[in-house]
């Protein structure tokens, strides 16, 4: 029965995927270093980038519009929605600093040199969690705890209980996955897996009644790193349950065929089956994968190039976007050209 649902959904991909998925739609072209999306429950469509928060509306005449939300700018990821509540991971680098002083203070407090270049890397890139209430009139963020534990915090979930899951992307295997909840008001961080538990260099992470799924890489060698989406049993891993964690799939790469990288990933089930979505960065394309099953099997790719290093994908809502409509940002080149056609921008697709 299962090989012949694969068939099945090997056929109907063919149809339904290869047919609406040849073309793109631009939705919003102005999203500089476009990164992750989230809907609210009331439809609302709100994404992050290299500049800002920003919430996408349809306008009267059935166009897209993004409108900031956060009072200055600065480098925001990923996000989630608990309850109304949005939390954004945000992130600012500065170079107005006294260094001088830094050492001078670290110096006479007895701090060791790794101590002082850890102060130094601190106040150079400020990296919180910031939160804002949606149930308010106005969108206001403020401040919900620090991040100096992570090197460069990326993806972010949250689970059934309401803590939060936020991924440290190194691209050396020293990565992690923190998680954070609040108890009686109090903030509670925890390093929940580490790189000796298989979270290398995590960055897309997204949860399913409690199944955690992240992007990941084996960078056990480095000429032919490995493209990965993992899969968690929270709550299996949190008593320490055999196989709580498992490879979900694997891509290998190297010098003569480029390597892929996965970034962000989405939940859905399509046609009657659960599959992880997964966006390819390098090849610039969407990844379909069976989540059912033990070892992921893929049934559909989107055309490798068809997207512009494309970095999250989502389900589109209603009021403002369809169901049969996959919503991709497209990031472009990183950081060096936030405002070129080649990326930075919010693009769909129809799955009919």
């Amino acid at each position: 029965m299962k090989n012949k649902a694969l068939l099945l959904v090997f056929i109907f991909s063919l149809l339904f995927f290869g047919y609406g998925c040849r073309h793109k739609t631009i939705v919003c072209d102005q999203i500089p270093d476009a990164e992750n999306m989230i809907f609210h429950k009331d439809g609302t469509l709100f994404a992050t980038g290299g500049n800002n928060i920003y919430k996408i509306t349809k306008n009267s005449d059935g166009n897209y519009e993004s409108t900031e939300l956060f009072n200055e700018q600065a480098s925001f990821a990923g996000m989630t929605i608990h309850g109304n509540f949005l939390y954004v991971i945000y992130s600012k680098t500065t170079f107005d600093i006294d260094y001088h002083e830094i050492i001078k203070e670290s110096l006479s407090g007895g701090q060791a040199f790794s101590e002082i270049i850890d102060t130094i890397k601190k106040k150079i890139i400020d990296k919180k969690i910031f939160v804002a209430d949606l149930d308010k009139n106005e969108i206001v963020f403020t401040e919900f705890c620090t991040l100096e534990e992570m090197f460069i915090p990326n993806g972010m979930a949250v689970d059934s209980s309401g803590r939060l899951y936020v991924t440290d992307e190194t691209f050396v295997p020293f990565g992690k996955i923190l998680r954070i909840s609040k108890n009686q008001g109090v903030i509670e961080k925890k390093i929940w897996m580490d790189n000796k538990k298989g979270a290398v260099s995590p960055n897309g992470i997204i949860i399913n009644d409690d199944i955690l799924y992240f992007t990941d890489l084996d960078l056990s060698n480095p000429l032919s790193p490995k493209a990965i989406v993992k899969k968690v049993d929270i709550n299996r891993y949190d008593t320490g349950q055999p196989d709580a964690a498992s490879v979900l799939y694997k891509r290998t790469g190297g010098i003569t065929a480029p390597f892929s990288l996965f970034d962000d990933l989405t939940y859905e089930t399509l046609l009657g089956v659960p599959t992880v979505i997964v966006t390819d960065y390098n090849h610039g394309s969407l990844l379909f994968i069976d989540a059912d099953s033990s070892t992921g099997k893929p049934y559909y790719e989107t055309s490798k190039g068809l997207f512009a290093s494309p970095s999250s994908v989502i389900r589109g809502m209603g009021p403002d976007f369809s169901s049969d409509q996959l919503i991709v940002t497209e990031k472009g080149i990183l950081i060096l050209d936030p405002y070129s056609d080649f990326g930075n921008k919010i693009v769909s697709l129809e799955m009919k």
